[in-house]
């Protein structure tokens, strides 16, 4: 029976190895019965240029190179309707909320989406550009942080924000979906930011060497 929930996503475009690393953390950390990981449909701030299909799968090697002991924890692998738009997070954790109501449902996300932006008057990422997101943050969350987002010092105003923050300790490298697809359209190294499998396939399938 579930009573310990991660949710989180991300738009893996493609996955990357910080992916791997984030997913293991939380598999491994003994705090979660299930661990659900969504791989969104179309988002707003996404130009997606190649077949939906190719995200999918992707994701399926990705996991497929997941390292935890499946008779402890549960991963649940969603991939959305990959060419419908997205479904916000506060919809899914209300989904799930509603499902296992006996579960205490988190979010996991990455340091970037909770450090504060003088831009956006010193708001998250979450408060500031998520579909409600002053009511996501009132949800447990679990972050790994980031090395090129480093969370602020304890005793920062923002963590009176959060009903509720785990820290898991592992940094995630500095690299990004972002980074693998702007390299190989300028002919730079790109494969030590991914796993060996899906460099393979995007190799194989010729992806991102003519987006825009």
């Amino acid at each position: 029976m579930t009573t310990r929930l991660a949710v989180g996503g991300s738009s893996a475009y493609p996955p990357t190895i910080g992916h791997k690393i984030f997913l293991e953390a939380l598999l491994n950390c003994g705090l979660f019965d299930t661990v659900v990981w969504i791989v969104s449909g179309k988002r707003n701030d996404k130009d997606y240029q190649i077949d939906p299909l190719h995200r999918q799968n992707m994701t399926d090697l990705l996991v497929t190179d997941l390292a935890y002991n499946q008779t402890k924890v549960n991963l649940i692998v969603i991939n959305e309707k990959l060419d419908q738009p997205n479904t916000p997070t506060i919809a899914w954790l209300e989904q799930y909320a509603k499902d296992f109501p006996s579960a205490i449902v988190n979010l996991y996300t990455g340091s970037d989406s909770i450090i504060p932006h003088p831009e956006w008057n010193n708001l998250c990422e979450i408060e500031a550009k998520w579909v409600r997101g002053p009511e996501v943050i009132k949800y447990p969350i679990v972050v790994i942080p980031r090395r090129d987002f480093a969370l602020p010092l304890i005793g920062d105003p923002i963590y009176d924000r959060f009903v509720d923050l785990i820290i898991l300790g592992k940094n995630t490298p500095v690299v990004s979906s972002t980074l693998i697809r702007e390299n190989i359209k300028a002919h730079l190294p790109w494969q030590h930011a991914t796993t060996p499998k899906i460099a393979t396939y995007i190799e194989n399938n010729q992806l991102f060497q003519n987006l825009s």
